[in-house]
């Protein structure tokens, strides 16, 4: 089984990588959409952009 941040980062990756080529994703979008409580989703958000799985473009957008 998964730890709870490694099922929530999955499902942030899936999210980014479902949307239209190029579009910017709020994390606050992402937060209400995915049902994760914002604070753990920034985090989680922040260690996949350290790993270059995901970009953070202008404050609290993201992009795969």
């Amino acid at each position: 089984m998964f730890a709870r941040s490694s099922g929530y980062a999955v499902q942030a990756l899936t999210h980014l990588a479902g949307q239209p080529s190029g579009r910017l994703v709020g994390a606050r979008e992402m937060a209400t959409t995915l049902h994760i409580p914002m604070p753990f989703l920034w985090k989680i958000l922040r260690k996949l952009g350290q790993q270059r799985l995901c970009a953070i473009v202008q404050g609290r957008a993201w992009r795969l």
